[in-house]
């Protein structure tokens, strides 16, 4: 996985994919795999565009046109809301379920073109809704319920162990605090995790 909305949804397929068959759409800027097969699943990946900031955009682009015309499923996640103008296109011919982990407009990496999409993103996938919404974030949820006319399921996010991996050698747990993020910004919560421990 590479970021956290990835590892999130390598998850999912660790969890179903003994049940389920999965193909995971990627680009190469966001692995060093090439399209085929890892053990129970298919990757295709992507070759990056040459314009960086486009990449992603054509990507969700590719990633439809082979869904239309290349596959058949009979159920298609599309994981972020940046993608959300691909949902009322692939629901022509799949079910789609679909989910919100962020409001991106709302952080101060992005530029003012980049938020006025994320906007617009946010508007396609609350009004021409999949037919699954779903999000990890109960404030988004209470934020966007009353703007859409479907119920948004909660999935949060979880962390997969084997047993053996469950404690992890040479850490004196009372002792020893973790938080990883790859940005430290409100939204990944460092603030929520430090008044829980002044409450602990």
């Amino acid at each position: 996985a590479f970021g956290g909305s990835a590892r999130a949804g390598e998850c999912l397929v660790e969890k179903l994919n003994h049940k389920y068959k999965f193909t995971i759409y990627n680009t190469a800027t966001h692995t060093n795999r090439k399209t085929g097969y890892y053990g129970e699943y298919k990757q295709i990946v992507f070759r990056k565009f040459p314009i960086r900031k486009l990449n992603t955009f054509v990507y969700y682009v590719k990633s439809l046109l082979h869904c239309l015309f290349c596959a058949k499923y009979d159920l298609i996640h599309v994981y972020h809301i940046d993608a959300a103008f691909i949902i009322p296109i692939l629901k022509i011919r799949y079910k789609v379920i679909a989910g919100v982990r962020a409001r991106p407009q709302l952080l101060s990496k992005w530029n003012l073109v980049e938020k006025q999409y994320f906007k617009c993103m946010e508007f396609v996938f609350l009004k021409m809704p999949p037919h699954i919404m779903t999000s990890n974030s109960i404030k988004i949820i209470e934020e966007y319920q009353s703007r859409t006319r479907r119920t948004i399921q909660y999935i949060p996010n979880g962390i997969l162990f084997n047993n053996e991996q469950k404690i992890l050698p040479g850490i004196e747990y009372s002792d020893y605090i973790l938080f990883a993020s790859g940005r430290i910004v409100e939204s990944k919560g460092c603030h929520i995790f430090l008044k829980a421990l002044r409450l602990i």
